[in-house]
């Protein structure tokens, strides 16, 4: 009997240190989960670019501080109703101006598993009042068994770097129209002068007709003032 008790008191330690054991090894892979999703989420916050990710519904799970600031909006809920197309607050366009239809919108491809690259669209907010040009990015996001749970938009402000493009576009315009003027003008130019010479030689044959040297006197003074 006495033998029997060793046997399970010892037998008693024996599960007691193995719970102890499990017990830390959950201890510390919950430590290390709380320590991932704390990195993960200041990762998500810290990014320069918008990230939105929403259900297949279109409502918002996640959203960080940077696509709230793009879309100069403060809470998630607003950007919810925003990108729901039945409140009308909120319309994408191209550039070139042409109304996006929802079904086109990227967060509603990514719902239907299809995956957006750097799409530049035009947002347009009535409330906020506000607009943006935006280069867009939307995935959509599959569970372990492979079905489609989220979409994932990401995005950013592109408003800024179009401008200097357009401004810089205008500029080689003006530098392009002026090579050409110049060209134009060196072309006119040379005959120009070529004809100027020719009536200051007549100019000097016709010594004798005061009212024909008159006449080539003027017609110089015109040529000078056209190749000027």
């Amino acid at each position: 009997i006495l033998e029997n008790q060793i046997q399970l008191a010892a037998a008693r330690e024996a599960i007691a240190d193995e719970l102890r054991v499990a017990r830390d090894l959950a201890e510390q892979k919950a430590s290390e989960a709380e320590n991932l999703l704390a990195q993960n989420e200041a990762v998500f916050h810290s990014m320069a670019d918008g990230l939105v990710i929403l259900d297949l519904q279109g409502k918002i799970v996640q959203v960080n501080q940077a696509a709230l600031n793009i879309f100069a909006i403060p809470a998630p809920s607003q950007l919810e109703s925003v990108l729901d197309p039945r409140t009308g607050l909120g319309e994408f366009h191209t550039l070139a101006g042409d109304l996006l239809p929802f079904g086109d919108w990227p967060q509603s491809q990514a719902a239907r598993g299809v995956c957006i690259s750097n799409l530049e669209l035009e947002f347009i907010c009535s409330q906020p009042a506000t607009r943006f040009l935006g280069s867009f990015n939307a995935v959509p996001v599959n569970n372990r068994q492979g079905n489609r749970i989220l979409a994932a938009l990401t995005f950013r402000d592109i408003t800024a770097l179009k401008r200097s493009e357009e401004v810089l576009r205008r500029t080689e315009q003006l530098a392009v129209t002026g090579r050409l003027a110049a060209s134009i003008a060196h072309e006119i130019n040379n005959p120009l002068s070529a004809v100027m010479n020719l009536l200051y030689l007549a100019e000097h044959q016709i010594l004798g007709d005061p009212k024909a040297a008159e006449l080539l006197n003027k017609a110089q003074k015109e040529l000078r003032r056209v190749a000027a």
